[in-house]
């Protein structure tokens, strides 16, 4: 993944997100300079198979993968991202990485990777093959940094 891709692959949130990794298709940055101030807009997820089995099953796998792989995460929802007049893209399991506290570093690219990795080979195993994944780096808001 490209310093670019991590900086702009959120263009268009308020929070301004940094991606640290993800599935899916390759991203290509564009020589056009208007495909560079295109601005992503997050939706609900609507209808979906993962609706069915997240809270009971899904729900707390994705939690363990991220409890033994020491990921420091502040949420995981599930969304979709489309651009303004556009229809929504796939689904995406949004897993929110706390920024690193004083004296710790931030998740890795290929600790992330391997984490966003085994949460879609958890998907796949459900016949859940439309959906990827994606850690972002978050900060919350009114918590105590040690």
């Amino acid at each position: 993944m490209s310093e670019l891709e991590a900086k702009l692959y959120y263009n268009g949130l308020p929070s301004k997100p940094r991606l640290i990794a993800r599935t899916g298709l390759p991203w290509e940055a564009s020589s056009d300079p208007q495909a560079c101030t295109r601005l992503k807009e997050l939706r609900v997820a609507g209808n979906h198979k993962i609706s069915e089995v997240w809270q009971d099953d899904l729900a707390p796998k994705v939690k363990a993968i991220l409890d033994q792989n020491n990921v420091d995460w502040s949420s995981i929802d599930i969304v979709r991202f489309g651009y303004g007049g556009e229809p929504s893209g796939n689904v995406i399991i949004l897993i929110g990485v706390c920024r690193p506290k004083r004296n710790s570093t931030l998740l890795t690219y290929d600790a992330a990777i391997k984490v966003a990795l085994e949460c879609k080979e958890l998907l796949e195993q459900c016949d859940i093959m439309d959906v990827d994944v994606e850690l972002r780096e978050s900060d919350i808001w009114g918590a105590q940094q040690s």
